[in-house]
């Protein structure tokens, strides 16, 4: 046994040291608060040993019990927004400080914690606004699978990445499409001039393809991969 877990299970030994002598004794006040004493002191050990181990959907779910069953106590709030905080959301962060500060909790961590990622929310910056578009292109290079579905991330993601030089290679997948259909708007604008090499992925007659790569301009093709089936 660790020497953490071992001070962790003496603590606990000694929190229910205190309802078990109150059941003895018949004293039922006691041992509801005693109780409820031991297993607030149970959920925040929880939130904290999976969060140090980096499970943070436990270390979430024992913070929301928190805050649910102890609304008064500033544990839950401090750890649910730790944990967003840790997971770089600092939107839900402050959310979570800011209604432990509207239930009155009072904690000398809670407002400056709240202020914090009040600060590092208003912060953030769109790294498509923040980074040049060469240096989003590079990025792309080591994940190009990722680069359609980033431009549904929002409306300025999509404006930026389709106007960006790094569609020169592209997989496409047409599989049980109709002859006509909105998959062909959709891959429009996927389909840009400099596209150089093309892999696909179809069941349908190649000239569905092809129509879309000629309506595209898509002229400077060196290679392109078919798999039919």
């Amino acid at each position: 046994m660790s020497s953490e877990h071992y001070t962790s299970s003496m603590s606990l030994e000694s929190l229910l040291q205190e309802p078990y002598n109150a059941y003895q004794q018949a004293d039922y006040d006691i041992l509801e608060t005693a109780l409820e004493d031991a297993l607030h002191a149970v959920l925040d050990w929880n939130a904290v040993r999976h969060a140090n181990k980096g499970h943070f959907e436990k270390a979430m779910a024992s913070a929301l019990k928190l805050i649910l069953m102890y609304p008064n106590s500033a544990s839950g709030y401090l750890h649910a927004g730790g944990i967003q905080a840790e997971l770089c959301d600092y939107r839900q962060a402050a959310r979570y400080y800011a209604r432990g500060v509207a239930a009155g909790v009072q904690h000398p961590d809670l407002k400056a914690r709240l202020e914090a990622a009040q600060r590092r929310r208003d912060g953030l910056i769109d790294p498509v606004d923040a980074l040049p578009g060469e240096v989003i292109s590079k990025i792309f290079e080591y994940a190009p699978e990722k680069r359609v579905l980033c431009t549904r991330l929002s409306k300025r993601w999509r404006a930026v990445l389709l106007n960006l030089p790094m569609w020169h290679t592209l997989d496409i997948r047409l599989i049980n499409v109709a002859s006509h259909g909105y998959w062909q708007q959709g891959l429009d604008h996927y389909l840009k001039p400099h596209l150089q090499r093309l892999f696909l992925r179809t069941n349908s007659k190649i000239c569905l393809a092809t129509s879309a790569l000629n309506g595209a301009q898509c002229r400077n093709i060196q290679t392109i991969g078919t798999y039919h089936r």
